[in-house]
């Protein structure tokens, strides 16, 4: 399935469940309705190249500036004429250094590629009513009938990318990645950096951490059930004893 179908496809996914937990369930509904407007952003997303090209390999994911500025005619008609992102030669160091060290990581063939793994496989299911989906960026059923699943991240910097997994939500990504699969799951993050010294590591999801987030998962499916089809409401505090008390932050 091409990546606009899946993406138009009406099951909760992490990134819309994620929603929920940060921002309530009516600004999620509204989100997964297309309701929020496209990122406005110019800048090229590296994370995603890397992403692109470790697991979509054999495809091309870029071009390479063909021209120093598109200030003339036919600079502007060359861009104009891309269907893929255009990188100029530091960023193409930049992708081929970060891909290089991820495919040199001694776990690499055992967790990310290798004839074996199945790469973006698609996941579906539905926990107490709720459809659910997913793309394991690396899917593997090993013998034993347990299934490992890898999820690539790229940080620009990943030494406080333990503690900030949580912040992120991450522990809900593991919990619905359990959920869509069938079998016991083992799961895995396999962290690179895109900036110098493009650094890597791998990390396992613990029983604690499943836990953590099947309470987030948990939460969000009673919101959208909670939901069902009323109008969406976006008034947060209706009286006043419901309204937010502040505390005081003077030192």
């Amino acid at each position: 399935m091409c990546r606009i179908d899946y993406y138009s496809r009406p099951e909760w996914s992490f990134s819309q469940l994620k929603h929920i937990v940060k921002s309530g369930i009516d600004y999620a509904v509204f989100a997964k309705n297309g309701g929020l407007p496209a990122p406005a952003s110019k800048f090229i997303d590296i994370g995603q190249i890397v992403h692109d090209e470790i697991l979509q390999q054999g495809k091309q994911h870029w071009v390479v500036k063909a021209y120093p500025n598109f200030l003339t005619k036919e600079a502007k008609e060359w861009r104009d004429a891309q269907t893929l992102p255009i990188i100029d030669e530091v960023q193409f160091e930049q992708i081929a250094s970060c891909c290089e060290q991820i495919k040199t990581h001694p776990l690499y063939n055992t967790l990310l590629v290798n004839n074996d793994i199945q790469n973006e496989k698609e996941l579906y299911a539905k926990v107490n009513g709720v459809s659910l989906r997913g793309k394991a960026d690396a899917w593997t059923k090993l013998p034993n009938g347990m299934v490992t699943i890898t999820d690539l991240k790229t940080t620009a910097k990943f030494d406080d990318w333990k503690y900030n997994s949580f912040k992120m939500h991450y522990d809900l990504q593991s919990s619905v990645y359990s959920n869509l699969s069938a079998d016991e799951t083992d799961f895995y993050f396999f962290i690179a950096e895109t900036i110098k010294p493009f650094r890597t590591a791998v990390m396992h999801v613990s029983q604690e951490f499943y836990e953590n987030g099947n309470k987030k998962l948990a939460t969000c499916i009673e919101e959208i059930v909670k939901f069902g089809s009323r109008k969406l409401d976006f008034h947060q505090n209706k009286t006043l004893a419901d309204t937010v008390e502040l505390g005081d932050m003077s030192w």
